[in-house]
């Protein structure tokens, strides 16, 4: 009797690797579906938003004049809005974008100065 009795482990293993197994071939099949619909929505949403705006700009009743400086304090907001997590990121790593105030190293040693003859 022992023999024919069916361990519940086994069977519960047996069914695991299985269900992994046909999960791993579906998605070998079907590859980024998701993803490829969000990009395409993204890029119709874009190239939407461009055209309307586009065909808006032949209207003269939307043409209002806007002081230069205003527009210049608004870009740098929206800049440091849209870039806040970039710049607080090179600020936790203390990362310093330009030349000046950097430390130098001086690299390895060049192989006259470790004490090796050149002949």
């Amino acid at each position: 009797m022992e023999g024919s009795e069916i361990d519940g482990g086994a069977v519960a293993k047996w069914k695991s690797d299985f269900s992994r197994t046909f999960q791993y071939y579906l998605d070998r099949s079907t590859p980024h579906t998701m993803q490829s619909f969000s990009v395409y929505g993204e890029r119709y949403a874009i190239t939407k938003a461009f055209v309307v705006a586009f065909l808006l700009t032949f209207f003269s009743v939307l043409d209002v004049p806007v002081f230069w400086p205003i527009l210049l304090c608004y870009w740098i907001f929206l800049f440091f809005l849209t870039m806040k997590r970039q710049i607080l990121h090179m600020i936790k790593y203390r990362y310093i974008p330009f030349d000046f105030g950097k430390q130098r190293y001086g690299g390895k040693k060049s192989a006259s100065s470790s004490g090796m003859r050149s002949d």
